[in-house]
């Protein structure tokens, strides 16, 4: 069916918007951002989940990003930011920025868990996760970020 004949006129172009809202969880990270930055500049509808006074904020919304404040080690606040997603990329780590209560077990598992289960609870057709390996030939972590994800990642 054509453009024209499918009741398309005036909208999103064909292609573009058509996943529905995009939850991008570690929207605020150096990679977080530039996903949300490439799906706004496809046309793709997305939010962002952030933590309250994250200064990445103002950038965020300066893309176009609907901001949804929460945290993976709380599942409450999952639910409700996780509220008409229809997909979820998550690339949120506590190995780079870490808050009080932050770990590799607070959020890079259980809390990446409770993500997943929020999301396939509010009916979220797909989740992405997105991670690296410091044992990976294309990854080269260094600084303190580095240690800790190299500590942190079991033996290959």
């Amino acid at each position: 069916m054509s453009a024209a004949g499918s009741g398309n006129s005036g909208r999103t172009p064909p292609g573009r918007g058509e996943a529905g809202l995009i939850l991008v969880a570690g929207a605020t990270g150096m990679l977080g951002l530039e996903i949300c930055r490439q799906l706004r500049e496809r046309g793709e509808r997305v939010a962002g989940l952030i933590r309250g006074d994250s200064p990445a904020s103002r950038e965020l919304e300066g893309l176009g990003v609907e901001l949804r404040e929460g945290d993976l080690k709380d599942p409450v606040s999952l639910r409700a930011v996780l509220q008409s997603v229809k997909s979820v990329v998550s690339t949120a780590t506590a190995t780079t920025r870490r808050r009080r209560g932050d770990s590799l077990k607070t959020v890079d598992r259980d809390g990446q868990l409770s993500l997943v289960r929020a999301a396939r609870e509010a009916g979220a057709g797909r989740f992405v996760y997105v991670s690296a390996s410091p044992g990976s030939p294309d990854c080269r972590w260094s600084g303190a970020s580095g240690a800790s994800k190299r500590r942190s990642a079991p033996a290959a």
